[in-house]
């Protein structure tokens, strides 16, 4: 049994389920932000202005903090989001908070298991 409460950085989460964040990292765009996307995935991390308007589909804030990298790779996040990231951390600014309150997926598998104690 996985002991979620110990996965505690991208690393760790790749030891427990490597398949996962494979998966995840297999179209991210990689650059100085692809980590900061990660940890708001599985950890639900805050983000930095740029991150956190593209997560909260606020395109127009996005390209305004976008430097040169991400501005020239903005389709390949939105692509990045829309078919690799989980639907309930990105869209709008009330799902990014949600996300984060409830620890990302890894906060969502501590979830799923304490339910299924007896």
């Amino acid at each position: 049994m996985i002991e979620w409460d110990k996965v505690k950085t991208i690393e760790d989460f790749k030891k427990v389920d490597p398949l996962m964040l494979e998966k995840l990292s297999e179209h991210i765009v990689r650059n100085h932000c692809m980590n900061g996307a990660l940890e708001h995935v599985l950890f639900g991390t805050p983000m930095g202005h740029f991150l956190t308007y593209l997560f909260e589909n606020d395109l127009v804030r996005a390209y305004g903090q976008a430097d040169d990298s991400n501005t020239k790779h903005m389709r390949e996040w939105a692509a990045w989001l829309f078919n690799s990231a989980p639907s309930d951390c990105w869209g709008s600014e009330e799902k990014v908070l949600d996300w984060q309150s409830r620890g990302g997926l890894v906060g969502w598998m501590r979830e799923q298991m304490k339910r299924e104690e007896p």
